[in-house]
C-alpha cells in the first residue's frame, strides 16, 4: 500500500479542527509581562475547519516533581497546503464537539510526505487535562 492510499483511508476517519495562534499583544501579559498559554483568550485563530486524522505514536508517563503525567504524542495528517506547511510549533490544533474538547500543541515543523505536496504530516503533543 502506498503512502498516498494509506492516508486516504485515514482521512476517512478525520476530525475537523481549528489552528490557533499564539497571541503576541502586550495588552494581555499579566504584572510580570508574562502572557497565561493556558487561558483560551491568548490564541487567535490561524486556519479554521481544517481535516485531520489523529494517530496516536507513543504514550509515556514523565515523572515531574515525584508526580507521574501522562502525556500521549501523535501525529496528525492533513491535505497538503502552502498555509498548513506554515504551521509553526508555537502553534495549537483544538477539536471540540460538544463537551468534548481537545488540545494538540504542535511539537515540531510540518513533514511533507514523500515530497510530493498531497499530505502533511504534523507531530503534536496532546494536553491531558489536569
Amino acid at each position: 500500500m502506498t503512502c498516498a492510499t494509506s492516508c486516504r483511508s485515514m482521512m476517512r476517519k478525520a476530525k475537523r479542527g481549528d489552528v490557533e495562534a499564539r497571541r503576541t499583544e502586550s495588552s494581555l501579559a499579566n504584572d510580570h509581562g508574562e502572557i497565561d498559554y493556558t487561558l483560551d483568550a491568548n490564541w487567535k485563530p490561524y486556519l479554521p475547519c481544517v481535516w485531520f486524522a489523529i494517530k496516536p505514536v507513543r504514550s509515556s508517563e514523565p515523572e515531574v516533581s515525584d508526580q507521574l503525567t501522562g502525556q500521549l504524542t501523535h501525529t496528525l495528517t492533513t491535505r497538503y497546503s502552502a498555509a498548513k506547511v506554515a504551521i509553526l510549533p508555537s502553534m495549537r490544533i483544538r477539536f471540540m464537539r460538544g463537551a468534548t474538547k481537545r488540545t494538540f500543541y504542535v511539537a515540531g515543523p510540518p513533514k511533507n510526505i514523500d515530497e510530493a505536496d498531497d499530505w502533511l504530516e504534523i507531530p503534536c503533543i496532546e494536553e491531558v487535562p489536569g
